[in-house]
């Protein structure tokens, strides 16, 4: 995460690559729409962005795939 938080792009390209799928997965689950999933996908990873430091404590915590979400604030009840 640091290496994100420093501007690195492959940094933050494996953190897309690690879990992208598992959140347009959860994201087609909850809203039922592929073009929704991908931009919920898209806000979520602009979110990360913004907010590296709390990504990071949830991330080291054990978390994978569509908890990227519950990390960030997202829930099914703000779908």
């Amino acid at each position: 995460m640091t290496a994100i938080q420093a501007g690195d792009r492959d940094a933050f390209a494996a953190m897309y690559d690690r879990y992208a799928d598992h959140l347009y997965d959860f994201c087609v689950g909850v809203l039922r729409d592929k073009h929704d999933a991908e931009d919920a996908v898209q806000d979520t990873f602009a979110l990360a962005v913004q907010q590296l430091g709390q990504l990071d404590m949830h991330l080291r915590h054990g978390s994978e795939g569509a908890d990227l979400g519950e990390a960030l604030g997202v829930s099914e009840d703000h779908a």
